[in-house]
């Protein structure tokens, strides 16, 4: 099992094994990152990211000029499952968007990975967008005795009214939000959209090192995985003061991108395009096509999660690890219905990876 799962999950897992089995004791100093590097073959970002993991879940304390460190007082209950853990959770409710796309599919995976679907019932239900159909579905399962929920939220990000009623929910039960979240101290598990944001970014200033426009086309803003990539690409694009930075916002469809490009045109031709989302790359395409643009001398990236759509038009992309992203779910689950009401909220961010165009 182990062998099929990322890099990241694979050190994640040996280093809190190593800790729970006392090869690295409590309060003692771990090896240098170098040498955990050859231990575990892995890089030092891998290897960094998972750390700071760690430090955030109370493995791990990083001490600024002296190194790393297993914590004296360790979590009171492991990310590694066992059995009668497993055993408690028999029913969860999941209130997400449609449940035959890639990124709810491979999340239900995860959670899968971790909760065997022989002992562990999901019960799948779909707000189309609408939060007022997400609040009715929250209260039902909760009354119809599930163990925990997991919500991808109808609720724009940062919405108040949405923060207040998952405050409030998770005074009463274990849920935990992904993928489209709100935050402000509720439970969540998501990809690093933000980083995603910056390393599309890094890809196409190296990829046009002399750029002068570069146009940011992106999906729902009301999204948070939408507006942290936008933030993210965003933040490094600006730094560099000679390139212009072209926007459309809420693009979906064909008439939208027909509009977008008219507008985009007004700016001349860009040297590069980032896509918020693999939902833009074909009525895109089919609009540059229609006007006459050839953009095979344009660096072009994208989010995508169908691992399909850029690979079929030699696009770079942003993967994000959503399976991995389910298994932490299934861990947190874990770890709230152990202990609930849980002390603290918890935030874990699991890093997406760039691929390269073949």
């Amino acid at each position: 099992m182990i062998n099929r799962l990322s890099k990241r999950t694979q050190t994640r897992v040996a280093v809190i094994d190593a800790i729970r089995q006392e090869t690295f004791t409590k309060g003692t100093k771990l090896p240098s990152e170098r040498n955990l590097c050859l231990q575990l073959g892995v890089s030092r970002v891998t290897l960094g990211n998972v750390l700071r993991e760690l430090a955030a879940e109370g493995w791990l304390e990083r001490r600024i000029g002296s190194g790393t460190y297993v914590a004296e007082e360790l979590p009171a209950a492991t990310l590694t499952t066992t059995s009668d853990q497993n055993s408690k959770i028999r029913n969860i409710g999941l209130i997400m968007g449609d449940f035959s796309t890639p990124v709810v599919s491979r999340l239900i995976e995860g959670i899968h990975r971790i909760l065997s679907p022989d002992t562990c019932n999901l019960i799948l239900k779909n707000p189309f967008a609408d939060y007022r159909n997400e609040i009715r579905y929250v209260e039902h399962l909760i009354s119809s005795g599930v163990d925990a929920l997991v919500v991808m939220t109808s609720f724009p990000h940062n919405d108040p009214n949405g923060i207040r009623f998952y405050h409030s929910v998770c005074q009463r039960h274990p849920v935990i939000m992904t993928d489209c979240i709100l935050r402000d101290g509720i439970p969540t598990v998501e990809v690093d959209n933000r980083r995603g944001g910056y390393l599309a970014a890094d890809y196409l200033l190296h990829a046009k090192p002399h750029a002068e426009r570069i146009w940011l086309v992106s999906g729902n803003d009301a999204l948070s995985t939408i507006s942290e990539r936008k933030l993210g690409f965003s933040e490094i694009v600006n730094e560099h003061r000679q390139i212009t930075l072209l926007k459309a916002t809420n693009i979906d469809d064909v008439p939208q991108c027909q509009v977008a490009v008219t507008s985009m045109l007004k700016h001349g031709l860009p040297d590069a395009i980032f896509m918020t989302s693999e939902l833009i790359i074909a009525p895109l395409l089919k609009v540059l096509a229609e006007n006459g643009i050839d953009h095979s001398s344009m660096a072009l990236c994208c989010f995508d999660n169908f691992h399909s759509m850029a690979s079929l038009h030699n696009i770079a992309y942003i993967e994000q690890p959503l399976i991995e992203v389910g298994m932490e779910v299934a861990r947190h689950l874990i770890l709230l219905n152990s202990s609930h009401p849980p002390t603290s909220a918890r935030r874990l961010l699991l890093a997406p990876q760039l691929i390269l165009p073949v």
